[in-house]
């Protein structure tokens, strides 16, 4: 039997029987034989592991003949790789044979995020009676060195401030600086207790989102010579894990103190003999930027300070003393 007997699926042959002179009928004997049309793809990928956008994966498909009759137009598709009907060197195979083919995958973005790829190729022959003959393989190749970060600054539009109700304006701006795409991302504020509005929140590797919030002045802080403020940021990847960063923000205040007295007899007051009393009355006033406390007045010509209390800036008090 030969492999052309085999790929025809049968063997016929015809036998006489003759002595030299006389001859028999002719007799055609055909025998069936079992066709197994079979195929096999491997796949495999160099190099096995990416490790950021744009790195190619090269992949040879290795395709075998593993049954016992010839196949022929034998080809391999692997839509992610946009391969469709590729044909296999050699392109006809004998049983045992193998032909091979290659193609090369660009890895996106999608697949970092996924932090593997995924894909499944196909062979498909014709075997003597032109039926399809198909095999399948699959083949991943997962992401190395794959982190998800983020970071945040926080800038404001002063360098200072000397007063109440002056406005700072801080400008938030959230990056990716991992290799995963972030989702979900928000800024929240933790010393003015709100959440600042960002232009996206959705960021691809290197992205920046930004956002402002304003803050008013208080006294309060004139007073304690800095406004100090933290904020957050948090995103999810991926794997819907949170990543997150502060940022902290210290705007000095510029302190002035200053401090005024306008001292005057009371009206009327004068003296015309040992043991008279003068009624003195001290106008202070504080000319400054910050509050005053324990303001007390001290004369030389009365014991004891003279209690003058609390002063806000640009407030004055009168107090008297004999």
């Amino acid at each position: 039997v030969t492999q052309a007997d085999i790929n025809a699926g049968l063997v016929t042959n015809k036998a006489q029987a003759t002595d030299g002179t006389t001859k028999s009928n002719e007799d055609i004997e055909t025998v069936t034989g079992t066709q197994k049309p079979s195929i096999s793809i491997v796949k495999s990928a160099t190099p096995g592991t990416f490790t950021a956008v744009g790195d190619t994966i090269t992949y040879t498909f290795t395709v075998k003949n593993t049954g016992n009759v010839t196949l022929t137009n034998v080809t391999v598709s692997d839509p992610l790789l946009g391969i469709t009907d590729q044909p296999v060197t050699p392109g006809t195979l004998a049983p045992g044979a193998s032909g091979t083919t290659t193609g090369t995958y660009t890895i996106k973005q999608s697949d970092i995020d996924s932090g593997m790829f995924v894909n499944t190729a196909t062979t498909n022959a014709k075997d003597p009676k032109n039926n399809n003959v198909t095999a399948n393989d699959d083949e991943t190749v997962t992401g190395q060195g794959i982190t998800s970060a983020i970071t945040l600054t926080k800038d404001a539009d002063k360098t200072s401030y000397d007063a109440k109700d002056q406005t700072i304006t801080y400008t938030f701006v959230a990056k990716n600086t991992g290799k995963t795409t972030l989702t979900n991302v928000v800024v929240y504020d933790n010393t003015l207790n709100a959440n600042v509005t960002l232009d996206k929140t959705t960021l691809l590797p290197n992205e920046t989102a930004t956002g402002t919030l304003t803050y008013t002045t208080t006294q309060a802080d004139v007073d304690a010579g800095k406004f100090d403020n933290t904020a957050t940021v948090t995103a999810e990847d991926p794997k819907n894990e949170n990543v997150t960063a502060n940022a902290e923000e210290s705007v000095p205040a510029s302190k002035k103190p200053g401090l005024t007295l306008d001292k005057s007899a009371a009206d009327g007051s004068t003296f015309e003999a040992v043991g008279d009393k003068i009624t003195y009355n001290y106008k202070v006033k504080n000319t400054g930027n910050t509050t005053l406390t324990n303001v007390v007045v001290n004369d030389d010509k009365i014991t004891g300070a003279i209690t003058v209390g609390t002063l806000l800036p640009g407030e004055e008090k009168v107090v008297t003393a004999e």
